[in-house]
């Protein structure tokens, strides 16, 4: 019943990405890749909701001001040439912290409501800090205030990678995941290496190297295709090279893949 539920899901979300679809995809990765053990504490803290449904909740409760204190726990700030350790932190938690935060949780709580909770803060949070532009530099919102050439409807390079990059690549989502649950051992126990702060590292690493195109808006210091449109800062649209969507395909599924077998390794930790 379970598997069906997650096929329907995957085929009316098809418009999204790491929104509902990628986060969905990344908590099927993990639940293929659970213990035995694992998925039945993890079924019996959900009851009936899948892991994939349960980790898109934080998403849906963002507008609910009982949940504003979580806000800036989707995402982290870190310079170009910086580290976690050395940057500022944001006061209220961001994403590295609150993951570790959930972890403990889910560890010592006792309380349903509260694991429920942890356990849904987790798996979203694990595939947000996978994404490049939830580990984002200073100035342009994670990439939210990259104004794409081509009008409205391109959106801004935030959206290229919470939601394009997977539309692009043609193939449903529920077979994306189907495809990359399938690990060896050793190919998870070397995914699983590392502690929480290293993987957003590696979002950090790609942002810098990757995501944005060549002589746009790379650096720390304000560009003005990287500045809210509108404002006086703001002079031009970023335009993406051809190919930009294939080219990054690969590095995308990649991060999902790595975000999903961590959250397994995690979860099957947790629950041994």
């Amino acid at each position: 019943m379970k598997r069906i539920f997650l096929v329907t899901f995957f085929l009316t979300s098809s418009a999204y990405a790491w929104g509902p679809t990628g986060h969905s995809i990344v908590c099927q990765i993990a639940e293929e890749n659970l213990t035995k053990k694992a998925k039945s504490e993890v079924q019996q803290i959900l009851g009936r909701e899948a892991l994939a449904d349960a980790c898109n909740w934080p998403d849906r409760i963002r507008k609910d001001k009982k949940y504003e204190f979580a806000l800036t726990w989707h995402y982290v700030t870190i310079p170009n040439g910086d580290s976690y350790q050395s940057s500022s932190k944001e006061p209220k938690g961001d994403v590295i912290e609150a993951s570790e935060r959930m972890v403990n949780k889910l560890s010592s709580s006792r309380n349903a409501r509260e694991r429920r909770e942890a356990l849904s803060f987790l798996g979203h949070f694990i595939g947000d800090l996978h994404q490049p532009l939830h580990v984002g530099r200073e100035n342009d919102r994670g990439g939210n205030f990259c104004t794409l050439a081509g009008g409205r409807e391109a959106g801004n390079l935030h959206y290229i990678w919470d939601t394009k990059i997977i539309n692009a690549m043609n193939i449903a989502p529920y077979e994306i995941a189907r495809r990359l649950s399938l690990v060896s051992p050793q190919q998870a126990q070397s995914l699983q290496r590392g502690a929480i702060a290293d993987w957003a590292s590696e979002s950090q690493k790609m942002r810098e190297e990757v995501v944005y195109p060549a002589g746009q808006g790379s650096s720390n210091e304000k560009s003005p295709m990287c500045a809210k449109a509108g404002t006086s800062s703001f002079k031009l649209p970023m335009s993406l090279p051809n190919g930009y969507l294939e080219k990054n395909a690969e590095g995308v599924r990649e991060r999902l893949q790595a975000a999903g077998i961590r959250l397994a390794g995690i979860l099957n930790r947790l629950f041994q």
